[in-house]
């Protein structure tokens, strides 16, 4: 199968719009468990799961997870 490098190129544009985002206020976005916090990217349906490690101002990205698999192991 044929892969689109312009798609590809768009989603590692998209990924690294998110963690711009981010990196420009990492608070802002849902904290759905515990101490991650998620941001849903635009266009395609990955989430950028991340914590902040506050004493060390250090955003640590834990997963960038497809929205369609299994829900209870995004935190793992």
């Amino acid at each position: 199968m044929k892969r689109s490098l312009k798609a590809a190129t768009n989603f590692v544009d998209t990924v690294e719009d998110g963690l711009t985002r981010i990196s420009s206020n990492p608070v802002i976005h849902r904290n759905e468990y515990k101490n991650y916090f998620e941001l849903n990217l635009q266009k395609y349906p990955f989430t950028i799961i991340y914590t902040v490690e506050e004493s060390l101002q250090l955003v640590v990205i834990v997963a960038i997870y497809h929205q369609k698999r299994e829900p209870l192991n995004k935190y793992r």
